[in-house]
């Protein structure tokens, strides 16, 4: 199948992301995660569920620039195969 097909049949997986250990992202994830669970047992239940929205509109937000970043990327590939396919 090409890749125009597998876009049109949705089989394309995008937003995977690997954590690989020994990396940079292993360790910055571990980081929030203690620092997160260190402030969550300080916080009433109250204060708990204002927490988990902050975070529920975090992750929104991040969506939102991982789809930008990807229409960008995406742009700027496809103009890159113009300029390539046009020599």
């Amino acid at each position: 199948m090409s890749l125009l097909e597998d876009l049109w049949f949705d089989n394309l997986e995008v937003q995977d992301v690997e954590i690989k250990k020994g990396f940079e992202q292993e360790k910055v994830l571990a980081e929030s995660v203690e620092c997160e669970e260190t402030l969550r047992e300080t916080l009433n239940e109250k204060q708990k569920e204002q927490f988990a929205l902050c975070g529920e509109r975090r992750n929104e937000l991040l969506m939102v620039f991982e789809k930008e970043a990807f229409i960008r990327g995406f742009k700027l590939g496809a103009r890159m195969a113009v300029e390539v396919l046009s020599d």
